[in-house]
């Protein structure tokens, strides 16, 4: 089981009370990736490229106002397999932790022809 969510027609509403932001396909370097988040979710200047800022940042969110926030992948992004992991592996522990932090509801949301590779992705770091 997984915390994100999918959408089988792309969701393109926009609710005013809602942050949304849409990771395009074709990122395919960590860099790239944690730099979009930066831009897009307005990370503090201090943040960094790395994993743990990405995290540390992305269970934070305090400067956004939007209660809502979606995050909507096109794809999961072609990183090399080891950044592919690790991204997949704190979006679901920032997937749970947003459900127990109440001060955002945070979506993140996938394709749902994608539904049954992370679902088994999963199942296999949690037999």
């Amino acid at each position: 089981m997984t915390n994100f969510k999918f959408f089988d027609k792309f969701p393109h509403e926009q609710n005013f009370n809602s942050k949304v932001i849409v990771i395009p396909k074709g990122i395919k370097n960590r860099f790239d990736l944690i730099q979009f988040f930066m831009d897009k979710l307005d990370f503090p200047d201090y943040s960094n490229t790395n994993w743990d800022s990405f995290y540390e940042n992305f269970t934070n969110l305090d400067w956004i106002e939007n209660f809502n926030i979606q995050i909507i992948h096109e794809e999961i992004p072609p990183l090399d397999e080891k950044d592919r992991k690790i991204y997949l592996k704190l979006l679901e522990k920032g997937a749970t932790y947003w459900t127990h932090d109440k001060s955002h509801n945070v979506e993140i949301l996938f394709p749902i022809n994608l539904k049954v590779e992370l679902e088994k992705g999963n199942e296999s770091k949690n037999p």
